[in-house]
């Protein structure tokens, strides 16, 4: 297989393209505000109701749009809750974006049994989202007065700290599981604050081998196994 990164614009005329350069799929940034899925004709239940795609594989004339990152959340977080002897189900989750990665945890969340609310500095990209995902959404400024069980950042445009527009860390709770899919792999500022104030993590290196586990079956029809991905990607 050959990989090569691709700067998508516009979808205009995007299909020609393709068809021109001979590229039969797409993987794309799970962060992308851009609305890829569009390029889909055959779409599965979860890009249909989160209006997002992170895998788009050409299936003769037409293209299909796969959903993996919901998947890779949702595991990273449940074994996450594992360790203390918790589910998922039932837990109140605040997601922090209304971006199309906010939007697949929403579904994957709801899916679980999740009771979801949104919230992002955006309000008006929080709220959409909330209407899309039929959640409710939380005004950033009242936030603050919401309490759950896990709080999880989906938009790396949100920023930690004390200003109208920043999450101030001082809302994490001991008692809390603190979750940051905006970055693959990364110990973000969030994950540090959130450890210094003692809550439960997700462990971003979890997130990113269930999503590269996931990217590598549905290209290759192969497992990737943890040693090969600890040996490419080392502590």
């Amino acid at each position: 297989f050959r990989c090569l990164p691709m700067q998508v614009r516009s979808l205009d005329g995007i299909h020609k393209k393709l068809e021109l350069l001979k590229i039969p799929g797409l993987i794309v940034n799970p962060a992308l505000s851009l609305n890829l899925q569009e390029l889909a004709e055959e779409k599965e239940e979860s890009v249909e109701q989160a209006r997002a795609a992170d895998l788009l594989f050409r299936n003769g004339e037409s293209w299909r749009g796969f959903n993996l990152m919901w998947r890779s959340m949702v595991k990273s977080l449940e074994r996450a809750l594992e360790v203390q002897g918790k589910t998922l189900k039932g837990r109140s989750v605040l997601v922090f974006g209304g971006n199309p990665l906010a939007r697949s945890l929403v579904y994957g969340l709801l899916r679980r049994g999740c009771v979801v609310s949104v919230t992002a500095p955006d309000d008006d990209a929080a709220r959409k989202a909330a209407e899309l995902m039929e959640v409710r959404h939380v005004p950033f400024k009242a936030m603050y007065d919401i309490r759950c069980d896990i709080a999880a950042i989906a938009d790396a445009s949100i920023h930690p700290g004390p200003g109208k527009m920043e999450l101030n860390p001082a809302y994490f709770r001991a008692e809390m599981t603190i979750a940051d899919f905006s970055q693959l792999l990364i110990d973000t500022k969030f994950l540090s604050e959130a450890k210094d104030r003692r809550s439960n993590i997700v462990d971003p290196r979890e997130l990113g081998f269930e999503y590269l586990s996931a990217l590598f079956k549905a290209i290759t029809g192969s497992e990737l196994s943890r040693a090969k991905f600890d040996e490419a990607i080392p502590l």
